[in-house]
């Protein structure tokens, strides 16, 4: 597998993930990952492949527990495909039956693509849709922060403890929430 050009490794702003987490819990799976720039003790990497990897089983081996209710995060390569990558419609619908199956929350930051087959079908299988004002400007794999990115995000969440389907859908002002802060 080629890969992924430094161009597409980016890592989510900490603030971020803090409020995210503040919500939903502490991650316990991060779904796209490598060791360099996981959210949670245990992640999945392109090697593994989160679209064809069962997240309990994987989590489980291990030694964590995927337990219902837990959180998993999600930030997949954007785009159709990158380097072999499936596009990122594919890693919301697997978000979506990941947490349908095993009764755990994911919350999947995504381009704001409202335009997209993907993104549509995306807000219609989640609990909750956020589309975010103010861009989340990504950081580099050195830390440094990245230059504001051509497109706003939004964040899906998916409660596979509750009926997965339109929910409701809304803007969040994260910076503000945030303190101001990345």
């Amino acid at each position: 597998m080629t890969a992924l050009p430094a161009s597409k490794q980016w890592r989510t702003p900490p603030a971020l993930l803090r409020l995210i987490a503040s919500e939903v819990g502490p991650f316990v799976l991060d779904a796209c990952a490598d060791a360099d720039n996981a959210v949670a003790p245990v992640w999945i990497d392109r090697y593994q492949d989160a679209l064809t990897t069962d997240w309990r089983a994987h989590a489980e081996a291990h030694g964590v527990s995927l337990a219902p209710g837990a959180a998993v995060w999600m930030n997949p390569p954007y785009g159709q495909t990158v380097a072999g990558f499936a596009g990122t419609g594919a890693f919301v619908a697997r978000a979506a039956e990941q947490a349908r199956s095993h009764h755990v929350v994911v919350a999947v930051l995504t381009e704001a693509r409202t335009d997209a087959a993907w993104w549509a079908q995306g807000a219609a299988l989640a609990t909750e849709t956020r589309v975010l004002t103010g861009r989340v400007a990504h950081l580099r794999p050195d830390g440094s922060l990245g230059d504001s990115p051509r497109t706003g995000h939004s964040l899906f969440f998916f409660d596979g403890r509750r009926s997965l389907g339109l929910g409701r859908i809304l803007t969040w002002d994260w910076k503000d929430a945030a303190g101001g802060g990345r």
